[in-house]
């Protein structure tokens, strides 16, 4: 309320104005406070440190060794012209196999035939072959053995008489021997045919060999003898 005062110079003599109070209305505004919330917040998760992510490895696969296929062994097949099985190697023409021979291997010194001893007997194109083997001796050389198997001859056909004739050297795979030639005639006194007779010694089995060959065309016993002794080997 404010009350206002004049004043005179003393001598106006009115009353003094009374001046009604103005009512000041004043509006109080209502702060209306927010209505709280219903939903339930949702806490925040502490932010993670990001783990640090390694490098992707580029998987190498394992190196595989290689395994090479097992071979099967085979055995080299023997050609039908020729003969390996006592230690030595035996071969013949080669238009000609053992089995159209008539090959026979016995023993020689005792049965069966092996590597220390055996005898072989074959035809061969018009040759009539004995090859057989004994154990090496110093008593007897290549030169005694032809001597031998002469005599090996004689006994074993009584009804024939067998005359050497000529000697001299041979070699059988780069080994030195003794070959001997021989005539044979028959009780009545024709001829029966001749033939030659070889003998050798292998170092690498320690023994002795002698071959026999006998033919009634004097040509065809030289061409069977030479083949023979060249294509033989300890």
């Amino acid at each position: 309320m404010v009350f206002v005062i004049g004043c005179g110079d003393g001598n106006d003599d009115s009353s003094p104005v009374a001046i009604e109070p103005t009512a000041v209305v004043v509006q109080a505004v209502a702060t209306v406070a927010p209505a709280p919330s219903t939903a339930t917040p949702k806490p925040v998760p502490p932010t993670a440190t990001p783990k640090p992510v390694p490098p992707t490895a580029t998987p190498v696969p394992p190196t595989a060794t290689p395994v090479p296929p097992t071979a099967t062994s085979t055995a080299t097949p023997v050609p039908n012209n020729t003969y390996k099985t006592y230690g030595f190697t035996l071969k013949l023409d080669p238009d000609t196999d053992f089995e159209s021979t008539g090959l026979n291997a016995s023993g020689y010194t005792k049965s069966p035939a092996d590597n220390s001893q055996g005898l072989l007997t074959f035809s061969y194109n018009g040759a009539n072959v004995i090859l057989y083997w004994q154990p090496a001796s110093t008593d007897v050389q290549p030169q005694q053995a032809v001597v031998n198997a002469l005599s090996l001859l004689s006994n074993g056909s009584p009804t024939i008489t067998f005359t050497a004739v000529s000697e001299g050297d041979i070699v059988v795979d780069s080994i030195a021997g003794r070959f001997g030639g021989f005539v044979s005639t028959n009780s009545d006194g024709t001829a029966a045919g001749g033939g030659l007779i070889g003998a050798w010694d292998c170092t690498s089995t320690s023994s002795n060999f002698s071959l026999i060959v006998s033919s009634a065309d004097s040509t065809v016993l030289q061409i069977r003898f030479d083949r023979i002794i060249e294509n033989f080997s300890c």
